[in-house]
């Protein structure tokens, strides 16, 4: 029997329950209220929260709506409406969906230590509140608000096995599949492309080490964004805490002479600039996006032009790595002396300067830690987290720096 929400909540929406037709699946009930709730965003998010209290009763599966929910957080962030963004902590805490619930909580959190929000007497002990982040996500390689919650409280965690016990994906059995040795024939005559289909698209025969073994091929002979695309779906099939020989695998090291000349040209940490790299673009040097960014950065060629006037630079090739890096490192150092803040120019170098001019006219009151919340754009709260979460990765690996050390990088000031 479906669960009809208090009866105060049901105004404007009365029509839509009798509409709904009771022998609906879970499935088309949720699609029918998605629509609605989007449809009421449209016009304003307030309209779109007023169709979450009335419906969310309704709801079989409370994923289906993250996306609907995460922008109307955003939206509640940006207008500071924090009672409201209350109501949705409460919410979530029943039904879900985590990852919005998690975000919620560490909003909530920070505004309360910040003096921004006094919580009601008859809120003060709320569960709500003292709800802890798990350390893993169904997004990132590790939950964004479980390293940051860890780092607003002074707590060191970890990210991955220091000390592996045991080689990466080893098996019992030494016979190899029949899929690897019909794809180590293809790497062996340097059909490297084919090797790699072969892998992603008909590898569920592979053992866990083999499809680690052809990931480092491709990696050894520079087909970077290939080896990443593998040890996704390798680390993805894994088990537990993945070791560090995997992760570095995962987090390569690579084009390392020119990353570490111009990150300390620009004063940036090196692997914010890894971080960076291989968001943008898996370390693949000749990648063009729908957009037309070229390259390791992902340069638009009118920024690229722009700041290679400034570097004294002519007849540039976005393809070439050293270039690339040389006028992308200094594009987003320009954009960190100018706003002084990491976060902000991460969030300027994806959305543009004049976009983030704008938001910090409105948002001038927050830190940047909630600054990143109320953004407007998925794409770019989502890119941020990613280039956290792997500059975390890269400092642990290779610089033996804790996770809050690393992201006191990003915000020096708890």
């Amino acid at each position: 029997m479906i669960r009809r929400p208090p009866r105060s909540t049901l105004f404007p929406y009365t029509t839509l329950f009798r509409s709904i037709d009771l022998t609906m699946d879970d499935s088309q009930r949720d699609r029918v209220l998605w629509f609605t709730i989007a449809t009421d965003e449209k016009r304003s998010y307030k309209k779109a929260f007023r169709a979450i209290i009335a419906t969310y009763a309704l709801w079989s599966n409370s994923d289906y709506f993250s996306d609907i929910l995460g922008s109307v957080v955003s939206s509640l962030v940006y207008d500071k409406d924090w009672k409201k963004l209350y109501t949705l902590c409460r919410i979530t805490g029943k039904n879900g969906p985590e990852v919005i619930h998690d975000r919620v909580v560490y909003i909530l959190n920070r505004v309360v230590s910040l003096g921004l929000f006094l919580l009601p007497d008859n809120m003060a002990e709320s569960e709500c509140l003292s709800h802890e982040p798990d350390r893993d996500s169904k997004i990132f390689a590790v939950n964004y608000y479980y390293l940051l919650n860890s780092y607003m409280k002074g707590k060191r965690k970890r990210v991955f096995n220091d000390k592996p016990k045991n080689e990466a994906g080893k098996h019992t059995s030494n016979k190899k599949s029949t899929d690897f040795t019909f794809i180590k024939g293809f790497i062996t005559y340097g059909m490297f492309i084919d090797a790699y289909r072969r892998a992603k698209n008909d590898g569920d025969g592979l053992k866990g080490q083999e499809l680690f073994e052809i990931a480092g091929d491709l990696m050894r002979r520079g087909f970077y964004r290939r080896s990443l695309n593998l040890m996704r779906i390798y680390l993805g099939r894994r088990n537990g805490t993945p070791e560090k020989n995997e992760l570095q695998l995962y987090y390569p090291e690579i084009f390392t002479d020119s990353v570490e000349k111009y990150s300390a040209r620009e004063n940036i940490p090196d692997f914010i600039l890894y971080a960076v790299i291989r968001e943008e673009s898996h370390f693949d040097k000749d990648i063009v996006s729908r957009a037309g960014a070229v390259g390791l950065m992902q340069l638009l060629p009118v920024t690229a032009k722009d700041t290679a006037r400034k570097l004294k630079l002519k007849n540039i090739d976005l393809k070439d790595p050293v270039t690339n890096l040389n006028l992308g490192t200094k594009h987003l150092g320009s954009l960190y002396s100018r706003l002084n803040s990491v976060p902000k120019a991460i969030l300027s170098y994806n959305a543009g300067l004049q976009r983030l001019r704008g938001w910090e006219r409105d948002l001038k009151t927050l830190p940047d830690d909630l600054f990143i919340e109320a953004v407007p754009y998925k794409e770019t709260r989502d890119y941020f987290k990613k280039i956290l979460i792997s500059s975390i990765f890269y400092a642990r690996l290779y610089d033996r720096l804790t996770a809050v050390q690393a992201i006191h990088s990003f915000f020096p000031k708890r």
